[in-house]
């Protein structure tokens, strides 16, 4: 890889104030203190301010793709503002080597009475290019963000997608040496983000990549290099993905759980316990076993109900589903009870926190009678390589 480093922030300080009046006070005291050149105490906080982002350091270099994560509020956005010159540091330095394209907000740099045909020659100035290189290059921004029939249409009258569509477009023909992208992908429908996705991975080649998401799977696809951001601070910098992103969700809260009862049916009981010594454990080792006994009410005559289980991630996405309908045991109403037996049998889960879903359905498997959501949490120990949900365990042969 190469290690030309396009990216470097060093020891980065943005403070705001929450509330406007005296943010226009601090800033007027600012300004004068800039002209008389007075530059003590801009690093400390005054009533009513807080940072943004607090001492944040590092690099990108060419090649590698950087994803910002945080919680709400952590200082992503702030971070790629000042990354992309829309606001200065209050103290720290920033140091970008090439030409830099960015997608920071729907709708950013787009003049809405002019018409898309316009705000890109428009957007192709600002980023650099002349107006012969964007006559080139029309063409192409237009076929890829598909919008033929649109383009000679003022952009106030575009939706959301449609403004991301001309920005990614215009960002991605520029052929920047920095692209620096924010949540905004995630309005797009799923054939442009694979688009989108195969740019970004097309231009890792040459280019260094910051990329902002909430979309864990997402960051895990495409990035080399992690930044975990909490309350402004750096909790984690480096190249395990997967350890930041299990920090990400260990720094989330977890909503409370709760159990749906009708009054056809009811959850009684729920037990998880080791398959081989029996003992009720709230965690299993990787490859291991795992047994789940159930116990549940009928309050109407179902003759042959159907058992669920459903094991979601600590990104509450469904992973994968186990149902009684499945197998070859029909699960019996014993006089308005049912108690059963669910073993899971060489659990190749990723090693991290998995919550376990169950629901109870109709003989035809329709209508849902009773259901627990995130109610038992289950640990799976061990370790593995890369950020796979599952590993897959094949047969390798050389023929």
């Amino acid at each position: 890889m190469n290690t030309e480093r396009l990216v470097c922030a060093e020891g980065l300080y943005k403070k705001f104030c929450s509330t406007l009046k005296r943010s226009m006070l601090y800033g007027l005291a600012d300004c004068m203190k800039d002209v008389i050149g007075i530059t003590d105490g801009m690093n400390a906080l005054r009533k009513g301010e807080f940072w943004a982002v607090e001492n944040v350091s590092f690099t990108v270099s060419r090649g590698e793709c950087l994803g910002i994560i945080g919680q709400n509020g952590a200082g992503k956005s702030t971070l790629l503002k000042m990354l992309s010159g829309i606001i200065l540091p209050d103290s720290g330095r920033i140091t970008l080597n090439g030409k830099v394209g960015g997608l920071l907000e729907i709708g950013a740099g787009f003049h809405p009475m002019l018409t898309g045909r316009e705000n890109v020659y428009i957007n192709g100035a600002i980023l650099g290019l002349s107006k012969k290189e964007i006559d080139r290059k029309f063409d192409e921004i237009v076929d890829f963000a598909e919008l033929h029939d649109f383009i000679d249409t003022p952009v106030k009258h575009y939706s959301s997608g449609m403004y991301v569509r001309l920005g990614f477009a215009i960002a991605a023909q520029v052929q920047p040496d920095i692209l620096i992208v924010d949540e905004v992908l995630a309005v797009g429908d799923v054939g442009f983000k694979a688009k989108c996705y195969k740019v970004m991975s097309e231009l890792l080649e040459t280019s260094a990549v910051v990329f902002v998401s909430h979309s864990m799977p997402e960051i895990a696809r495409l990035c080399s290099k992690i930044l975990f951001l909490e309350k402004g601070k750096c909790r984690y910098l480096g190249n395990d993905v997967s350890k930041g992103i299990d920090l990400y969700h260990q720094s989330s809260p977890t909503p409370n759980g709760m159990s749906i009862d009708t009054d056809e049916a009811a959850f009684e009981e729920v037990v998880i316990q080791d398959g081989v010594t029996g003992n009720e454990v709230p965690e299993v080792e990787f490859s291991g076993n795992l047994e789940v006994l159930i116990k549940a009410r009928l309050k109407k005559n179902i003759k042959n109900p159907i058992v669920h289980m459903a094991i979601l991630n600590n990104g509450y996405q469904n992973v994968c589903h186990c149902s009684s309908s499945y197998s070859d045991t029909r699960i019996r109403n014993q006089n308005g009870k049912i108690c059963v037996r669910l073993t899971l049998e060489d659990i190749c889960l990723r090693p991290g926190t998995y919550f376990l879903d169950f629901a109870i359905t109709d003989e035809k498997n329709i209508k849902i009678l009773a259901r627990t959501h995130l109610q038992h949490k289950i640990q799976i120990l061990g370790t593995l390589p890369g950020y796979g949900v599952t590993l897959a365990r094949g047969k390798w042969e050389n023929i």
